[in-house]
C-alpha cells in the first residue's frame, strides 16, 4: 500500500474541487478528540465539523479557515 505524505505526494496534474454543500461546524477550543470509524482522532485547537453523513471530524483552525467561510443566514 503506498503512504503519502506531505514530503512525498504524487506528481501528476492535479485538479481543483470545491465544497457542493454547507457544513455545519462549531468552533472547540483548546485540545479535543472525536472518535472515528477509522479510530480516534485529536485537533489541538479547530472546528468540529459534521461530515454529508452528520458523522462529526475535526479539522485544526488553520486549516478551517483556509477552506470554508461563514455563510450568513
Amino acid at each position: 500500500m503506498k503512504v503519502y505524505s506531505k514530503e512525498d505526494l504524487p506528481m501528476g496534474k492535479w485538479n481543483t474541487y470545491s465544497k457542493k454543500r454547507n457544513t455545519l461546524a462549531i468552533r472547540i477550543k483548546g485540545p479535543f478528540q472525536v472518535r472515528t470509524p477509522e479510530g480516534p482522532i485529536t485537533c489541538n485547537d479547530g472546528y468540529l465539523a459534521l461530515d454529508s453523513s452528520n458523522s462529526p471530524y475535526p479539522i485544526s483552525k488553520k486549516e478551517f479557515g483556509k477552506i470554508y467561510s461563514l455563510v450568513e443566514a
